[in-house]
């Protein structure tokens, strides 16, 4: 019986042991926060993550902690991208593109000329990225997100 139930925990030990050297390991992001979509990392300190609610956080110091970005974006977002740690965009339904050139301090809506949601954006340079959404929408910009 002793032996049956050794058996049994070792999975568990190990699964616990494997988490601790290297796997996957749990953040403490945000107390009571909603659902998070998406996360763009600058480097190995700087981070930011969106999510509903107006969701957008940042991280300094690798991920340890997280700072609540006061913002002016009045929906959820579903994804974030930084090209560095200063120039944001963000997107989300209804068309919304979101940009911010103070590392998340502050945000300022963007014209997309579209109403449907937008779903990812990534960026390769400060000025050049692409966002797609709903119905087979794709956007390139060359400006930033500016237009």
């Amino acid at each position: 019986m002793r032996t049956m139930m050794l058996l049994l925990a070792l999975p568990i030990v190990t699964a616990e042991a494997l988490s601790q050297g290297g796997g996957w390991v749990k953040q403490s992001l945000l107390p009571g926060a909603p659902s998070l979509y998406d996360v763009s990392i600058v480097n190995a300190s700087t981070a930011f993550i969106v999510g509903e609610n107006k969701t957008v956080a940042r991280t300094t110091d690798g991920g340890s902690t997280w700072v609540t970005q006061l913002s002016q974006i009045a929906s959820s977002l579903s994804s974030v991208s930084f090209a560095d740690a200063n120039n944001g965009l963000a997107v989300g339904p209804s068309g919304g593109i979101f940009k911010t050139t103070d590392g998340g301090g502050s945000w300022s809506i963007q014209t997309s000329g579209t109403t449907r949601g937008l779903n990812s954006v990534h960026f390769v340079s400060p000025t050049i990225g692409w966002a797609v959404g709903d119905n087979l929408k794709a956007m390139k910009t060359t400006d930033g997100g500016t237009s």
